[in-house]
């Protein structure tokens, strides 16, 4: 019958909400979530630990780090302080999450250890700008005398030509600093030179530029050297922002591998009660799969409670077992499209599918070969049943126990010979089977041979069709990671409901028609 406009409209504007919901829920899975349709994509995770030693003074201790929360470009999935006899915990000091070991006596060298790992992201990045705030009044000149004088002088008077903007003027200086050979520079340096007396020279002038800078703090993530000593960037505000400079060329810019710890007022690390205190830095890079990290993905985008409510929140045993339910509505697909459309007829509606799911764990040579035999030994007994005039329920019950035992002959048999093929018999529905025995005995004693052996064809070769398709390893992950396109599955199922056109089988029937 023909259906009413009014439905068509609604099915098609079900069909459009249901795509519409699944291709939102697959963007927010892929930009925030880090979802990826590649079954084999992998992701860099890296472990940076930090070491804090120290002489205690055999007096109370306390050691405070600042740590890398929320940090620009990537994101924390876990921290860890393996420490016996200090306490550990976090606290936050004035916005500024820190890393607290306190221990009542201490004496003797200590090493105290802070372990992080990180992934990419571009959220901790976001909140990182989020976070400028005015500069404050600028650090107090000091009384430059002499040739001192003059190389201050001198070294502003070059860096600044008639056209150069101020990210070209604090890049001048910086090279400045870093030239070897530059006499004004050399004045001003102190023996031996490294970050922080650069620091310290370049926020000097740059204040007297009238420029307020800042101190940014944390490691370089790049394999090599076992131990490393914290790196510097500098902050220089200017048009209403801070801007970043590389202390060694004076590019500008967060570095992309650069691991932020500490930005602003509050030092890097603090040690009370002890002295001689020193932190150095390990770095180490680990290629997971991108699997692994959905769960801290979705927490970090705010997506807790969907990830609470989620198959990724179930054990792993449960997750496999979705793995192959999810599959079910494509396989499903294609026998409504086989049906509807092509006009194949199937012994029974969803018995292909059923029958794909014990294929996906036997393999497909091996399933078929264990389906024969199981069906022609149980047709043949089947038939013999017949003659004794049984009930239906009787008959079929009798049926599922002779399946029963035939799986576990099949597996003792295939056991002793070497074949494990065989072992895996017992993934096959057994109701199915016992199904397919007693609806194939009915069709071949009413309508005779052919026309069972024709549809037991088509269901076995529907069954390696949905095969060929719900094994694919890209298929199998793309569902599973994507769970809601099986709301677009869904949908086009419910279109085709609508579908009374010809089957493409029975065209032939009316072939005749057109000819002329």
């Amino acid at each position: 019958m023909k259906q009413p406009f009014s439905i068509k409209i609604q099915l098609c504007l079900i069909f459009i909400v249901l795509c519409t919901v699944a291709a939102a829920m697959v963007y927010y899975k892929v930009k925030y979530m880090g979802f990826r349709f590649k079954p084999k994509a992998e992701a860099e995770l890296w472990q940076v630990e930090a070491r804090i030693t120290f002489s205690g003074q055999n007096q109370p201790v306390t050691v405070k780090l600042s740590t890398p929360d929320d940090p620009p470009g990537y994101s924390v999935q876990s921290e860890l302080s393996p420490v016996r006899r200090f306490k550990f915990q976090t606290e936050d000091e004035d916005g500024v999450r820190r890393a607290v070991w306190t221990c009542p006596k201490v004496s003797g060298i200590q090493r105290l250890y802070y372990m992080t790992k990180i992934f990419k992201s571009d959220i901790g990045k976001s909140k990182f700008l989020e976070q400028d705030s005015e500069p404050t009044e600028l650090p107090e000149l000091p009384l430059w005398k002499d040739t001192a004088a003059v190389a201050v002088e001198q070294i502003l008077k070059k860096a600044r030509d008639k056209d150069t903007t101020d990210e070209e003027f604090v890049a001048n200086i910086i090279r400045m600093l870093n030239e070897p050979n530059n006499a004004q520079a050399n004045v001003l340096l102190i023996k031996p030179v490294g970050d922080a007396a650069k620091y310290d020279l370049l926020s000097k002038l740059l204040a007297k530029a009238k420029y307020p800078t800042r101190k940014i703090q944390g490691v370089f993530l790049r394999q090599g050297s076992k131990w490393q000593n914290p790196n510097l960037l500098v902050e220089v505000y200017y048009d209403k922002s801070w801007h970043i400079f590389n202390l060694e060329n004076g590019s500008v810019g967060l570095p992309g591998n650069f691991l932020v710890f500490r930005r602003g007022g509050i030092s890097l690390f603090d040690v009370i009660g002890a002295k001689n205190s020193k932190i150095r830095f390990s770095v180490t890079k680990s290629v997971i799969s991108a699997n692994k990290l959905y769960p801290a993905r979705a927490k970090e985008a705010g997506g807790g409670l969907w990830l609470y409510f989620s198959v990724y929140s179930l054990p792993a045993a449960e997750q496999n077992a979705f793995k192959k339910l999810v599959m079910i509505p494509l396989g499903i697909l294609i026998i409504v499209l086989l049906r509807n459309v092509i006009g194949v007829n199937t012994m029974g509606t969803f018995m292909p599918v059923l029958l794909t799911l014990a294929f996906m764990e036997t393999k497909l040579i091996p399933g078929l070969l264990l389906f024969s035999v199981i069906l022609i030994v149980g047709l043949s007994i089947r038939f013999y049943l017949s003659r004794l005039n049984l009930l239906l329920t009787p008959r079929i019950s009798s049926v599922v126990i002779l399946v029963i035992i035939m799986m576990m002959a099949v597996s003792v048999i295939s056991f002793h010979a070497g074949l494990h093929e065989g072992l895996t018999v017992t993934f096959f529905p057994l109701i199915i089977i016992a199904w397919t025995i007693e609806r194939s005995s009915i069709i071949w004693e009413e309508d005779g041979p052919l026309i069972a052996l024709k549809q037991l064809a088509a269901s076995v070769g529907a069954g390696v069709l949905c095969y060929l398709v719900m094994g694919d390893r890209y298929v199998q992950h793309v569902m599973y990671s994507f769970m809601e396109l099986n709301l677009v599955v869904m949908g086009v199922i419910l279109l085709l409901g609508t579908y009374t056109g010809y089957r493409l089988t029975e065209l032939h029937r009316f072939a005749s028609l057109v000819k002329k």
